[in-house]
């Protein structure tokens, strides 16, 4: 019921509880290689275990969960305007085109505050392409069957800074994992001449009642979300609930064919958040974090048996 760990790099932290555990891997993009629910029977995987490619090629994209500073997703063309400043960022997920995620799931964190049960990562970023200069915090709490994950962004810099924050989790895909959550809105039209635009939900996509993830192709960023979210494994007998903070009330699911995993990301702002800006499109929630401020934000993963 569980995958064997993938070869860890120098730098590993466990924390643990009665209930749970999870692995740290600081130097390979601030990420979880692993979270599993303790059972009788042995660890039950509650996120996609990192896989041997994790090591073999740097990718935080193989871990159980990376970090999303200071943007969620990504920045089409490479390059956004803000308040006449040109930020142009390279591509760093060849072969995609287009830069994703920000600079923490390709850095390496240091080990903060840490005890049997809980850790903290930090990152120091420098201004460089990106031109704003700031500390990314990450403090993974596991309480009873329960990780907690608080996230934090400050602006180092001396002018304003627009960003958001997020995880991008991956979850183990199997025919009969249903999924539940109140999603009322979804951006479409990427690519469209007209832009991209947010709208109600269609019917296939309400998952309301639940649906199962096998049964879709989604690659989407939805918008409304209330915080709480269930996804079920019955022929694994396991569950986990998200719940976010109010201000992650993004969420975009990821599930790609033929892939054994499913992602499903909280986030603060929408896809292409700082495009759309420029273009005035509302609702995108991109964060201006003045000089010296900070934000923060927060995702629970609880486990049951079912």
């Amino acid at each position: 019921m569980t995958a064997k760990p993938a070869a860890a790099p120098d730098e590993v932290v466990e924390i643990r509880n009665t209930l749970l555990s999870a692995l740290l891997w600081p130097k390979l993009g601030g990420t979880l290689a692993a979270f599993r629910l303790e059972t009788e029977d042995g660890p039950v995987d509650l996120m996609r275990a990192a896989t041997p490619a994790a090591i073999a090629t740097s990718d935080a994209r193989e871990t159980a969960c990376f970090p999303l500073f200071p943007f969620s997703n990504r920045v089409s063309g490479g390059a956004f305007e803000f308040r006449g400043r040109r930020v142009a960022l390279s591509p760093n997920m060849l072969p995609h085109p287009n830069p994703l995620h920000g600079q923490g799931w390709r850095s390496a964190w240091q080990i903060g505050n840490r005890g049997e049960s809980f850790a903290e990562l930090f990152l120091e970023y420098d201004a460089g392409e990106w031109p704003w200069a700031y500390t990314a915090l990450q403090r993974f709490d596991l309480v009873d069957g329960r990780l907690d994950v608080s996230l934090s962004l400050l602006n180092r810099s001396e002018s304003v800074m627009p960003c958001g924050i997020g995880l991008h989790p991956y979850f183990p895909r199997t025919s009969d994992l249903r999924f539940t959550a109140a999603l009322p809105r979804v951006w479409l039209g990427r690519g469209e001449p007209n832009g991209e635009y947010e709208a109600a939900v269609s019917e296939p996509w309400n998952f309301e009642r639940g649906r199962l993830l096998a049964e879709l192709e989604l690659d989407h960023c939805f918008s409304g979300w209330d915080g709480a979210a269930r996804l079920d494994w019955p022929s694994r007998g396991v569950s986990v609930e998200i719940s976010a903070s109010p201000n992650l009330d993004k969420l975009v699911i990821f599930t790609p064919a033929g892939q054994d995993y499913v992602c499903v990301e909280p986030a603060s702002n929408a896809s292409d958040a700082f495009l759309l800006d420029a273009q005035g499109v509302p609702g995108t929630g991109t964060v201006l974090l003045e000089p010296g401020e900070r934000c923060m934000g927060r995702v629970s993963f609880a486990a049951a048996r079912v």
